[in-house]
């Protein structure tokens, strides 16, 4: 009987395995890393993946089941204008590189070579930054559509879905703030919002249009709004726990936490030197987009700070520096999220990307964050909300100094507040049903299953502005209401002038 159902078991999975079209060209490490724990994760439910990605991992080269569309040489051309734009990302018409990226892929022989395969796919799964031409391709291949991104989701793709979008409430994730609590900073998110929709989207939008006239000629729908409207789903790697909060609807899924899995046994010298550290160890990094030779004067003041305090510090450091503290190991690379899980590590300086922060939650670890994008700001800002972390604006701030880092740092490691509090927000992180991954993969089966999910889709956010906030209504009742007031005040004129009429009829008949 169980060899039975085994087989059976086998049947249905093998009947349940789909033809998934994944295309993921944001070259960001750590972004990466979220489209790959789904990626794998849907490679272990027995689907078979067709891959175009501009950094792929060596567990997507080595399986079997993907087909791999590798364009990583584009991730070589573009690393330094990424990392310029991503450190102000607010002006998506100037020196975008990823407009650049997105052209010179349909341009490769790789890319035009899948449009001419003769496959079908099930589902087109793809990363999403605010606009993209790869909506046409589910005309292409008849396929439904599912975004996914490794943050919040842009102000526009809410808005595309039908959240409610209000600048005020919630700032555009490329803003510096998470909530408009000023009146500066409110005139900021409603101008950057209004410049952002009726300035740059057009402008991006004949962009996408001229790609796809140009690259997918056969599209028969070629309006970007009508093939925005045609994406089933929207997967947002934005957990609540840490201020994502927002009013959305069914065809948007919030995660958050995607990327991070157990961790694993450390390389043999790491884990000695952890182990016999017991006073504490400091983990520094500034990620991977960033270099930290590009802000010499944030590192020397860091590296003064540290040099007199009773800790060992691990900086991810791709350079060379002189006048590195006795406590100090500098490496080009460190295994960070199984890192931050080591009992010992005391402190996490990080410049506040969501992936880095997500890690160090769950580890459990406090951070002292030192922002360097919009973004990183506003994440930062979130965290110290919840008084997990401190944050040091350095890179906008020239005051502060080495003294403040330090005393920074003695507060986080010696104020049992910060541990208690982030013990606290990983317990409500995993305290769910089913894992981030689980919940992602579950939502994109489902729409496999049922073909899309336009039944989630809701109609009345196409309903023009005035309408969907009523000010045609209330315009009618307003000038209802004048109307009726200019009536009395018509009416009650003539009775005054009746009445002196009368009244002076009166006394002349006297």
């Amino acid at each position: 009987m169980k060899l039975i159902l085994l087989i059976l078991g086998l049947i249905l999975n093998i009947s349940s395995c789909a033809e998934i079209l994944c295309i993921y060209v944001l070259p960001v490490y750590s972004h990466m890393s979220v489209y790959n724990a789904v990626t794998m994760e849907l490679l272990s439910r027995g689907h078979k993946i067709t891959l175009i990605s501009v950094d792929p991992r060596e567990n997507e080269r080595n399986n079997e089941n993907v087909t791999l569309v590798d364009v990583s040489f584009i991730k070589a051309k573009y690393e330094d204008e990424m990392e310029k734009f991503l450190i102000n990302p607010s002006d998506l018409l100037k020196n975008n590189p990823f407009l650049e990226i997105i052209i010179e892929l349909f341009e490769t022989n790789e890319f035009k070579n899948l449009l001419k395969i003769d496959k079908k796919f099930d589902l087109l799964l793809m990363q999403v930054f605010g606009f993209s031409p790869f909506n046409a391709l589910a005309e292409h291949f008849n396929v439904p559509v599912v975004s996914i991104t490794a943050t919040d989701a842009l102000s526009i793709e809410h808005e595309n879905k039908g959240n409610v979008m209000n600048p005020v409430a919630h700032p555009d994730l490329l803003l510096e703030f998470p909530i408009a609590r000023t009146f500066l900073e409110r005139l900021q998110s409603i101008t950057f919002w209004m410049t952002y929709k009726f300035v740059m989207m057009p402008a991006l939008v004949k962009i996408c249009d001229d790609v796809i006239d140009k690259y997918l000629p056969d599209t028969k729908n070629r309006d970007y709004y009508d093939l925005v409207k045609n994406v089933d789903l929207l997967l947002i790697n934005a957990h609540p726990v840490m201020g994502f909060i927002r009013p959305i609807l069914p065809n948007t899924i919030p995660l958050g936490f995607l990327h991070i899995y157990p961790p694993q046994p450390l390389p043999g010298i790491l884990q000695e030197i952890l182990d016999k550290n017991t006073n504490g160890v400091i983990f520094v990094s500034f990620g991977t987009v960033y270099k930290p030779n590009c802000f010499p004067n944030v590192v020397q003041k860091l590296l003064t700070a540290c040099e007199n305090l009773p800790y060992l510090f691990l900086f991810k450091y791709d350079g060379v520096l002189d006048d590195v503290p006795k406590n100090m190991i500098i490496q080009k690379w460190f295994p960070q999220s199984d890192l931050l899980a080591h009992n010992n590590i005391k402190l996490f300086i990080t410049q506040g990307g969501q992936q880095s922060m997500e890690e160090s939650i769950l580890r459990r670890v406090p951070m002292l964050i030192m922002p360097i994008s919009s973004d990183q700001r506003a994440n930062a800002i979130r965290v110290e909300d919840r008084q997990i972390a401190k944050v040091l604006d350095i890179h906008k701030n020239d005051k502060i100094n080495s003294d403040d880092i330090k005393n920074s740092i003695l507060d986080l490691v010696n104020n049992k507040r910060y541990k208690t509090n982030i013990k606290s927000l990983a317990k409500l992180v995993e305290d769910v049903p089913m894992t981030s991954r689980d919940k992602a993969v579950w939502w994109i089966e489902y729409v496999i299953r049922n073909r899309g999910a336009k039944h989630f889709h809701y109609e009345q956010k196409d309903i023009p502005f005035y309408q969907y906030h009523y000010y045609d209504v209330i315009a009618f009742i307003g000038a209802v209401i004048m109307l009726i007031i200019l009536f009395l005040i018509v009416f009650l004129r003539c009775i005054g002038k009746c009445f002196k009429s009368l009244t002076a009829y009166k006394l002349k008949i006297q």
